[in-house]
Formats: structure tokens, sequence, C-alpha cells
């Protein structure tokens, strides 16, 4: 008995560290269905861990959203308000404690960074290529933002060049095969790993593999019922924020575009499934899938074609902030979890998932022990989260990295586009920011609540709430209508988040006295 019981410690003790394999994709929605497009996704990971019904970006725009999920911190902590990503400030300040500094630093893990990192990486004023951030120990990093040929990247601090030959250059197979080379003959496998792998896709342009050209053919955005929904009012229940009043409804050539990029979309994915089926193909071969968590998600969601918005992300609906986020690995339970992961709890579980616990400057919280199969209720589980964006600060012109197509129409008959941001891509442009497109959002999800309250930072002080489970497609604006009480309240709330740091982020202390609560929505 005696001899099995150090049998038993001596297992736990010599247990091998666990490896962690992030891949991040760049817009993918989940409400749209893009999932739907990924076979291999859904064998491999779907149906062999958990998935996160409800899994939220805190901020729908690429730049501060990368930020967030590498440093643990909200918007308002990282100052990462917008794509021109923080500047030397946030390097200086906030980024030498990411999530890769700690697994090496701590864990010994040996990590590798691979894809999109920040909009801004490479560019001379944060240090142009050379610039590699704290902790990763091979650095392979993409210069700007999503591209799919004739791009540069920091090959370990060294600017090199690709071209626009498919075999050779096409990056989401060059993220594949590097990747999968590394694994191979790069890592030390006396050590753990810590992966993480940015593709473009499906981010625009929507570059796809040549292979992939007749997929998709006539495949059209979901006409879900706020698409096309426009201009908002400026009051009542079909009020929105300023933006979304100063362009009408998308003509037959923008519904065509919308369609295009929903399709071109798809296309894009495949090389992002058959990448994930190559990388769990090479860890089996290497004997590691057993030992890896595996987590697949995006930096944001994506609309396409609702209330009007052609393409794009950066507001504060659903299809926006909700992400796929899936897990597997070893311990991970089989099924679909309800509870709420957000960005900022992905450094923490990763941390977690080292062994480490996280440090008390992260906001969020590892998900870790929900995907194992504890009850999110017996864990004190959230039941609400922050949302926040600061607006367009740069012209996006110089972060998309190509030249958007004329905006003369493109926000419909009798709108000039005056004060609006256009973004573009290979099928066109359409309005999609707003200088005063500032706000701030409590989103609260419970067994009795399921709702988004939002207020903004512009001259009408404008709010948006909606009643998600009674209107689903926010097209009620309760601003005006709902009940004063419960109002205040979810201000109070809202008020406590905004001004929350570190461990307070989870379930942030009252900064009112006394509390203000209200019953849920009926």
């Amino acid at each position: 008995m005696r001899g099995a019981f150090l049998a038993v410690l001596v297992a736990v003790a010599y247990a091998a560290p666990k490896n962690v394999l992030l891949v991040l994709t760049d817009d993918q929605d989940v409400i749209l269905g893009s999932l739907s497009a990924m076979p291999k996704v859904n064998k491999l990971l779907v149906t062999q861990g958990m998935s996160f019904s409800n899994a939220f970006a805190n901020t729908p725009i690429c730049c501060p959203s990368r930020a967030e999920i590498t440093t643990g911190r909200l918007m308002h902590n990282t100052k990462v308000i917008d794509n021109s990503c923080g500047g030397t400030a946030f390097q200086k300040d906030v980024e030498p404690n990411n999530m890769a500094h700690f697994m090496h630093s701590l864990a010994n893990y040996s990590t590798y960074y691979s894809g999109k990192y920040l909009n801004n990486y490479g560019m001379a004023g944060v240090g142009g290529t050379e610039h590699i951030p704290q902790g990763w120990t091979s650095w392979h990093a993409l210069v700007g933002n999503s591209k799919y040929y004739n791009y540069n990247i920091s090959e370990e601090g060294k600017s090199l060049h690709f071209g626009n030959d498919y075999a050779t250059d096409y990056y989401t197979d060059k993220l594949k095969n590097d990747s999968v080379a590394w694994l191979k003959g790069g890592w030390d496998q006396s050590t753990p790993f810590f992966m993480q792998i940015g593709t473009p896709a499906p981010h625009v342009p929507n570059i796809y593999a040549p292979q992939f050209a007749n997929d998709y053919v006539g495949q059209k955005a979901p006409r879900t019922a706020n698409w096309n929904k426009a201009p908002a009012d400026a009051t009542g229940p079909g009020s929105k924020h300023w933006m979304m009043r100063h362009f009408g409804p998308m003509d037959p050539k923008h519904v065509n575009e919308s369609d295009g990029t929903f399709a071109d979309r798809w296309r894009a994915l495949q090389s992002v499934d058959a990448m994930v089926e190559e990388l769990v193909t090479t860890l089996n071969d290497l004997g590691q899938l057993d030992n890896t968590y595996i987590i697949y998600t995006s930096d944001h969601g994506q609309h396409l074609g609702q209330f009007g918005m052609a393409f794009d992300k950066r507001q504060l609906y659903e299809t926006d902030i909700r992400v796929p986020l899936i897990v597997r690995g070893p311990g991970i339970a089989n099924g679909v979890t309800s509870a709420i992961a957000t960005h900022v709890d992905l450094a923490a579980t990763i941390l977690d998932m080292g062994g480490l616990s996280k440090p008390d400057v992260m906001d969020g919280r590892s998900w870790l022990p929900v995907a194992q199969g504890q009850d999110p209720a017996g864990l004190q589980w959230r039941k609400d989260f922050l949302i926040e964006y600061g607006g367009p600060k740069v012209d996006m012109s110089e972060i998309n990295g190509f030249q958007l197509a004329d905006s003369n129409n493109d926000c419909g008959d009798g709108y000039s586009c005056d004060g609006l941001t256009m973004c573009g891509g290979e099928r066109g442009s359409c309005p999609c920011d707003a200088r005063n497109n500032t706000y701030k959002c409590l989103r609260t999800l419970s067994a009795s609540e399921d709702s988004i309250y939002c207020e903004f930072d512009d001259s009408e002080s404008f709010i948006e709430w909606y009643d998600i489970k009674q209107d689903p497609w926010e097209m009620n604006n309760l601003a005006e209508s709902g009940d004063p009480t419960k109002k205040a309240a979810l201000h109070a709330r809202l008020h406590d988040f905004m001004l929350c740091s570190g461990n307070d982020c989870f379930n942030p202390s009252s900064k009112h006295q006394p509390r203000l609560e209200a019953a849920p929505l009926t």
C-alpha cells in the first residue's frame, strides 16, 4: 500500500507540464455562422472539447482587443483605445507584463509567436521590426494589419518580405507550415511550449487560396431581423447613436458587396480549417496531443449587413462583440457551457494551464475550472462584464494597408458620409466608424436577465439599452421607456466597472453608497 501511494506521488510530481496552443483568427463572427464552414475545426475541436456559447470581446476592434488578450487587462487599463495601438507608452508600461513573459520567466515555457500581432507592429515609430515583446523566445510577427500576399514579417527581429506566389507566400499557409516546422524541429521538447498563431483570415481583403474559388458561390449573408435596417432614429425605440443615423440602407450594389464579402470570408477560413487539422495531426504524431490545450477564438466578431452596414466591426451589437471560443485538452470536459468568458480572461486562463496564478495586475480570471466541468454557480462566476471602445483616432487608410474605394454614394442616397469613417476591402467601402462612436457598456447575462446598457461619450450623452432576451437583434432601445430605477442601477454598475482594475474587475466593488440595485428586466 505504501509503495502504491509513493508511486502516485511520484507520478504527480513528474507529470509532464501542459503545452498551450492559441489560434487567434481576425474578425471571425460566431452569430452569422462562420464555424459551420469549418468541418475540421468542428471535428477536431468542437466535438473533442468545450465550447463557450457566451464568449465576448471586451472591445470589438483589432488593436484594443489584442492588447486585452495578451495582457489580460481592459481597455481603460491598457490605454489602447483604438487601432493606433497605444504607441510606445503601451510598449513601455503595459506590454512587458504579457502572458508570454510570465509563461517563460516563471514556468520555463518555450514561447512561439507567428502571425498578426498589433496593427501598428513593425512601424518605425514603435521600434520597427527589431522590437520583440518581452517573453517571446521565437518571434515571427506580421508587420501591420492583416494581409495574405505582399507582406513583411519580423523574423526574430529582422524584416523579411514575401511576395505573391501562392506556393510560398500565401500567409495562412505560411503560418501553418512554419508553425508545424517549429513543432517538429525548432521546439526543444525538454520544455513545454506556449504557441500563439494569429491568422489574417477572415479579415478583409479576404483573399482566399485558389483551390477554394468555387466554394460558396451564391452564398449570402444571413438576412437577420436587423439586416439592412437603416437609418436609425434619433428618438424612440428605433433610436441609435449618431453614426447609425447618418447613412441609409444598402442599395443593390452594396448588398452584393456585402454578400460577396461574406462568401469570401468563408473561403478564406478554409485555409484556417486546414491549418488546425495539420496542427492537430502534428501534435498527435509527436505524442503531444493529449498533453496540449488548444484554444480557438477570434479578436472580435463581424457584422455583414446588419443595420445597413455592409461589413466590419466596432459596434456594441451582438454580431460584433460575440466570438467563437473552443478549447480541448487534458481534463477538458466535452460539451457547451453558457458561462461568460471574455477576452481579458484568456491570459489568466493560459497562465493557469501553465500552472501559474495570475498576477494581480490582470483584470480577468481563468475559466479553466469551467472548461473542466466545474459548476459556474459553485465558482461564483460573473453575471456581467464591461464592453468599451474609444473611437477612431487615426486615418484608417494608414492602418488598414490598402486604399479605400471612392466613398461617393457609399452611405446611401441623400447621405454625404460627412463625419463618418469609411472602411474598405476588395469589394468596396462602407461606413464603419465615427469619432463620437465612443462608448462603455454593461453586458448582463444571467438566468433572469440578458441585456446590454451603453452610454456614449458624445455631445448627446446618448444611451442605448436593449433587453436581448426579448429583443435579440437590438431593435427596441429602452433608453426612453425603460424603468428609471433599473436604469440608474445599470448606470451605477457600469460606473463601477469603469473604475476597476486587477482583481476588482471580475465583480467590481460598489463605488456608490448605498449600492443601487434593481429587479431584472421582465
